[in-house]
């Protein structure tokens, strides 16, 4: 149901009217992704990258059919990606952009699905917390003119309450294990103080740690998330611990 809902909003997708069936091809992807590097037939090495290379074969084609017959109006995000591509400044190239909206699939569908699943587990083992997420947003629908009306920025910015939930949904949940970054300059922290070290780059490294520049960083949100030491009780589930917006400012990722 995810994967449809944000494959129709990214790029019209309709499973009916498709030759390929893309979220197999995700399935795939996703099983292979952590896996020997073994391109064998019958490998999930192997099926990760038969997806891959099956969904990236669907969104080329998809781009050029619409270079070919524009829509008249944009309906969709790959509308915006293709307008993007005709400028003249712009620093997107097509394998540039077809590799943004795989990703965007990927991510969309897979986080948003597992992040869904959590929030139900938790509210369902949290009667309190359900109770005052649900009469949160049936104030909303009592106080609007229009019953059926689409939400609105002011009704987005008065849910307080939900913001809460989805904060320590997220923060209980970690639906993305460890982030990859990679250090474009030496970086620089715990400590103020500068010590003498002839190997290093310009001679002096901060008290602490020194990310060299190039060298590929694993981020791992859990060991923040449930520290105890950012969190009180970090395995309970209490969303009240959110009210103040900033309690958190350095300890949520």
């Amino acid at each position: 149901m995810i994967f449809d809902l944000t494959a129709k909003k990214l790029i019209s997708y309709d499973l009916e009217k498709s030759s390929e069936n893309l979220r197999e091809n995700f399935d795939d992807f996703m099983m292979g992704l952590v896996s020997i590097p073994l391109a064998i037939p019958g490998t999930a090495h192997h099926k990760c990258l038969k997806g891959r290379k099956k969904v990236m074969k669907v969104l080329k084609n998809m781009l050029e059919e619409r270079r070919a017959k524009p829509n008249e109006a944009n309906t969709d995000f790959f509308d915006y990606v293709l307008e993007e591509l005709k400028k003249d400044d712009t620093i997107l190239t097509e394998e540039i952009a077809l590799d943004l909206m795989f990703l965007l699939l990927f991510a969309s569908f897979e986080t948003t699905s597992l992040a869904v699943i959590v929030a139900i587990k938790l509210l369902t083992d949290n009667p309190r917390a359900l109770k005052e997420l649900t009469e949160e947003h049936e104030k909303i629908l009592r106080d609007r003119e229009n019953p059926v009306s689409g939400l609105t920025w002011k009704e987005y910015k008065s849910m307080t309450f939900t913001f809460q939930v989805i904060n320590e949904t997220l923060r209980l949940g970690n639906v993305v294990p460890a982030l990859f970054r990679k250090a474009l300059k030496d970086v620089k922290f715990k400590g103020s103080g500068k010590i003498k070290a002839e190997n290093l780059h310009e001679g002096f490294f901060y008290a602490g740690y020194t990310i060299p520049s190039g060298w590929v960083v694993i981020v791992c949100p859990p060991a923040v998330h449930l520290n105890h030491e950012n969190y009180a009780d970090p395995l309970d589930f209490n969303p009240w611990r959110w009210k103040v917006i900033f309690s958190y400012p350095h300890t949520v990722m």
